[in-house]
Formats: C-alpha cells, sequence, structure tokens
C-alpha cells in the first residue's frame, strides 16, 4: 500500500527534527563544560556523565515516539481515505452492474415479442421484397438480443453469479448441435465449416452442458464473422483418463480469417474493447464474447490459449476437465464446402 504524506505533516515532521538537532548540538557541546561546574572529582563527573546520557537516550526515545504516532497517523488517515474510496468504487460498481442487469432484462421481454412478431410474419404469405425487409429486421432484432445476453451476463460475471452445474450431458450430440448452427451462414459465406472428434472423445460426460455450448457458440461464431474464404473448423480430442475419473478434453476453432495483429493481441480479453475500430463498424460487435469464454472457461476448472496472425487467421484452444460417463468409438466430419476446403496449421 501507498501513500501521499501532506505538506502539514511533513512540516510537522522537520519541526520535530530541528528541535531535537539544536538540542543535541547543545547537548553535546555544552554537558561537558557545565558538568565540570558541579563536579569536583572523577567520581561526581562520572555520576553526572551517566545522568548526561540517560537524559539524552530518554530525550531521544521522545522523539522517536513522536515521529511513530506521526506516522502512524498518517498512515491510518491514508488507510482511512482508500478504505472509503474502495467502498464509493464497490458501490458504484453495484448500482451499475444491477442497473445493466435490470435493464437487460427489461429490454429481452418486449425484444423477445418482436422476434415473435416477426417470425410469424415470416410465416405468411409474403412476397420477395417483404420477406427480405422482415428477414433484415428478424436479424437486427435477434443481434440485439444477443448484445443484451452478454451484457447480462458479464454482469453475472462482475457480480460473483456465475455457476457451474455438474450433470451428465452427450457431449458429443452437444458439439454437433453448436456446429448445425453456423451451416447455413457457412454455406451462404462459401465458407468450409469441418466439425471432427477423436474416437476416444466420450459420448457421454459430467460438466455444464449449457456453459459448455456458449464458448463454443461465441468462437464459432467469431471464426464464421472474420472468415471470408477458406475454413473454420472445430476439433475436439480427449486426454487419457485422469486418476481423479475426469478426463481433459480439447476444443479447438481454428479459421483462416482476417486474423489479429500481434501488437493487438493484449485487447482479445478485455471488456468492450475491439482489436480495430475498422472490424467495429464492419462486423459489429461489444468485445464481451471473448471475456465471457474465458471466464466461463477458468470456473469449469480448464484453461483457454490463442495464436493469431494478422492475415493468416486464429486459433482458439481451450481445455476442460469433464467427469466420464462412457466413450464411444466413432467420429465424424461435417463438411459444407469439400470443394473449397484449405488448410489452417495455427494451434495444431
Amino acid at each position: 500500500m501507498t501513500y501521499k504524506v501532506n505538506k502539514s505533516d511533513r512540516i510537522k515532521v522537520v519541526r520535530i527534527v530541528a528541535i531535537y538537532a539544536v538540542f543535541s548540538t547543545l547537548w553535546i557541546y555544552l554537558s561537558d563544560n557545565a558538568l565540570g561546574l558541579f563536579a569536583r572529582d572523577m567520581a561526581t563527573l562520572t555520576r553526572l556523565s551517566v545522568v548526561k546520557g540517560n537524559l539524552f537516550v530518554a530525550l531521544t526515545a521522545l522523539l522517536l515516539y513522536r515521529l511513530i504516532i506521526q506516522h502512524v497517523r498518517v498512515v491510518r488517515e491514508a488507510e482511512e481515505e482508500m478504505r472509503k474510496a474502495k467502498e464509493a468504487a464497490e458501490a458504484a460498481n453495484r448500482a451499475k452492474s444491477q442497473f445493466l442487469a435490470n435493464m437487460s432484462h427489461e429490454l429481452r421481454t418486449p425484444m423477445s415479442g418482436v422476434l415473435g412478431m416477426l417470425e410469424i410474419a415470416l410465416g405468411g404469405r409474403l412476397d420477395a421484397q417483404q420477406r427480405g425487409f422482415i428477414q433484415t429486421a428478424h436479424h437486427s432484432a435477434a443481434a440485439l438480443v444477443g448484445i443484451l445476453n452478454n451484457i447480462l451476463e458479464i454482469t453475472r460475471i462482475e457480480g460473483g453469479a456465475l455457476s457451474i452445474e455438474e450433470k451428465p450431458f452427450p457431449l458429443r450430440e452437444c458439439v454437433a448441435g453448436v456446429a448445425d448452427i453456423f451451416i447455413a451462414e457457412a454455406r451462404r459465406k462459401k465458407v468450409n465449416l469441418v466439425l471432427s472428434m477423436a474416437d476416444n472423445v466420450p459420448e457421454t460426460v459430467v460438466g455444464d452442458q449449457l456453459r459448455l455450448r456458449q464458448v463454443l457458440t461465441n468462437l464459432m461464431a467469431n471464426a464464421i464473422k472474420f472468415t471470408e474464404q477458406g475454413m473454420v473448423e472445430l476439433k475436439v480430442e480427449a486426454s487419457g483418463a485422469a486418476p481423479s475419473g475426469n478426463r481433459a478434453i480439447t476444443f479447438t476453432v481454428t479459421d483462416t480469417g482476417i486474423g489479429i495483429p500481434r501488437d493487438k493481441i493484449p485487447l482479445l480479453f478485455l471488456p468492450f474493447s475491439q482489436v480495430d475500430e475498422s472490424h467495429s463498424r464492419r462486423y459489429g460487435g461489444t468485445g464481451l464474447g471473448l471475456v465471457i469464454s474465458k471466464e466461463i472457461v477458468e470456473r469449469m476448472g480448464g484453461t483457454i490459449i490463442f495464436d493469431c496472425n494478422e492475415g493468416m487467421g486464429c486459433c482458439f484452444k481451450f481445455t476442460v476437465p469433464f467427469g466420464e460417463m462412457g466413450a464411444s468409438t466413432y467420429s465424424e466430419t461435417i463438411d459444407t464446402n469439400p470443394k473449397e476446403k484449405k488448410n489452417a496449421d495455427s494451434c495444431r
């Protein structure tokens, strides 16, 4: 902890030290001459010298006591100021988080109604122009709901309310379900989407399926969004069973997109940050997805790493320990554009 000493405290300390310096100088140079006036023999001179030394020690101790008291007072005042500032900052942060959480909840309710009505409209008889307008409105509303969900998730993380469940769930089915979400978008962009799972990946594991889907969805959405040509690959691998009964499952999302400059990499996991303002304008987004993903992976007991190069794509890899419920002996690959498949060597 560091603190600043104000000007009045410095003046008080300097005054105490100056008085002590003057007094000790006079004491040393004048006391010996004064002792000669009261002592006629060596024994008396020795006793008076002892008394003089004891008084000097006592005065020195008094000075140190004054200085220590002054120092302690300054430190306590500084600590009290820091405590009040910390409490004020925490209160402001709680108020901000509560406001964001309340607003996210309040806005999501009408947005759900908007999405529902737009979906009903899309199911009716429309001409091509009307359908295009309504589809654009539906995509925009869905994007807004996604932003609201991310803001709500950040408030949960900041408030320590992010919970992780431990329940059995079908791992392979969960991963395949995430890949299915992005097949249509990958085909629209003519991007090759590949899903591959190793033979030793368990069929069923114990963990939090919802949180795993959330992380995979965030990473896959970024990979698809920032890839204009080439491929996006989701690979799942499993390590050997640990003595604890858990098995480490590694998920790797690799793309051949625009990549990230090396000097911008530290911004990746900062809330509301964008690597490039032009990316924000062109691709949209709040910069919360990776922050949320990193927090979830770490709460699940795992780690996440990445490797990015500008113009060469990115690779995000995270490993999470899951309890194993069984194993499967097959693997599958979903390829949305086999004729344009390219290799992505990052993180491999």
